[in-house]
């Protein structure tokens, strides 16, 4: 049957599972558990009157034990067995590639983080763009709802005289908004379906690597590169896309203008930017007070 941590295939020994190699780390954590259920059960805490109570806490260190040789402490990795070994069994293992655990510790964490990195940075990336849209969108909204606040208390110093033309920038403001919102619904499809897209892969490549057979990976192997080449030429094509942001504004009408034009709208008008890096241009410029 596979681990349920890591997928390898293993035998089950005759007499059960009793005998199946241990989950050091899992082991760990309920020994810790139940040392803290133990010490927090009471506490005497040596203090002044009036004086603070200093807390420490202690870090819990797991040490395991040979089967064999109980005392000793299993220090030693074989690479060649693939096992963690003591001292005195160490004497069986001379001839093999024997390291301390901490530095095997150290090589195994650093082969595991190379091999998962590439896939995950471009997972993080996704998802960070994936934040910054949504903080755009935040803002975008909350600028839509500062503006409606001007345009709602202009309004109300003008009362009905002016209700006719409160709404007409209220329609415009809605129509810069839903074209925005639309637009920003679109970039964020991309950035899901993109990582998706991602995601199946990385498992796929996951799957086959864990179960498949040799002539699977050599038979795949050509292949998942190709796709892999296309994968980091079409991300690379995303996240060169310019990221269009749209600036609105409410522009208070001069009175004094207004009245000389009984086409002007007395509340004022509305005023939409799509900016692009570094380019910038008007669009659905409204100006009620020429």
């Amino acid at each position: 049957m596979p681990c349920p941590l890591c997928r390898k295939e293993f035998i089950i020994p005759e007499n059960g599972m009793i005998s199946v190699q241990k989950n050091f780390f899992m082991e760990n954590l309920l020994e810790y558990k139940s040392a803290l259920q133990m010490s927090e059960d009471h506490q005497m805490v040596d203090r002044p009157i009036g004086g603070e109570v200093k807390s420490e806490r202690k870090q819990f260190i797991s040490r395991k034990s040979c089967k064999i040789h109980n005392n000793n402490p299993l220090n030693y990795y074989c690479a060649g067995c693939k096992n963690i070994v003591c001292k005195s069994c160490f004497e069986r293992h001379k001839l093999h590639d024997c390291k301390d655990v901490s530095t095997v510790d150290k090589e195994f964490r650093q082969t595991i983080q190379k091999r998962t990195l590439k896939i995950s940075t471009y997972m993080n990336e996704m998802l960070v763009k994936r934040n910054n849209i949504e903080k755009r969108k935040a803002d975008f909204l909350k600028q839509i709802f500062e503006e409606e606040m001007k345009i709602h208390e202009r309004n109300f110093e003008l009362k009905v005289m002016i209700d006719r033309h409160a709404q007409s920038l209220l329609d415009e403001l809605s129509v810069i908004k839903s074209k925005h919102l639309n637009e920003i619904k679109t970039v964020m499809e991309d950035i899901d379906r993109n990582f998706t897209v991602l995601e199946s892969f990385e498992a796929y490549c996951t799957e086959l690597i864990s179960k498949g057979s040799a002539s699977d990976i050599c038979s795949s192997a050509d292949d998942l590169m190709v796709r892999a080449d296309d994968l980091e030429r079409e991300l690379e094509s995303f996240f060169g896309r310019p990221i269009i942001s749209v600036e609105v504004s409410f522009q208070v009408a001069d009175l004094r203008n207004v009245s000389k034009n009984s086409n002007s709208n007395v509340v004022g008008y509305v005023e939409g930017i799509i900016i692009t890096f570094d380019v910038a241009y008007i669009v659905g410029y409204i100006n009620l007070n020429s």
